[in-house]
């Protein structure tokens, strides 16, 4: 009986070890030759190409600047940064926008008991500083206690800073 696995497993690390002790500069102008000879030119330009966002796709992220937050989640800002404040009873905060406007970054978020459509829904806006993304000051809260708030748009035009929802 042929055992299936063994060849398998055994084909693998064949494979694994000549990716491991190959000389890929070399590799890949075989490639490149191999394309344009027996495919064609194209065939090689399209290796070159693809091979151009591989190397780009390699290079390392650079770390962000910003500080880290530390403490509970609630609202993020990319990764972890929290913005809104804890109200045990409006535990939702969604539905965000942020835009610089001066030297400051501000805010848009809805806060409301739960996700789902309420008409105790508010809309908070708060700033910060781009060095300090810890400390965000609320400088206006609305509400119509009538409509749910949510799908807010914060930006700056021209010098002044609009707030639609």
């Amino acid at each position: 009986m042929v055992d299936f696995q063994k060849i398998i497993f055994t084909g693998l690390g064949f494979i694994a070890e000549l990716l491991l002790h190959s000389n890929y500069v070399l590799c890949f102008c075989l490639i490149m030759v191999f394309a344009a000879c027996r495919i064609s030119l194209l065939a090689a330009v399209l290796v070159l190409v693809g091979a151009l966002f591989a190397l780009l796709a390699s290079f390392g992220k650079r770390p962000s600047p910003l500080p880290r937050y530390k403490g509970d989640v609630d609202v993020l800002l990319g990764r972890s940064y929290k913005a809104s404040t804890n109200t045990p009873e409006m535990v939702a905060n969604n539905n965000v926008s942020i835009a610089p406007f001066g030297d400051r970054l501000v805010i848009a978020y809805r806060k409301a008991e739960s996700h789902f459509a309420t008409p105790t829904a508010r809309l908070i806006i708060a700033t910060a500083s781009p060095g300090n993304l810890e400390d965000w000051e609320v400088v206006w809260e609305y509400t119509t206690a009538q409509d749910d708030l949510r799908e807010m748009l914060l930006f700056n035009f021209g010098g002044k800073l609009f707030c639609f929802f």
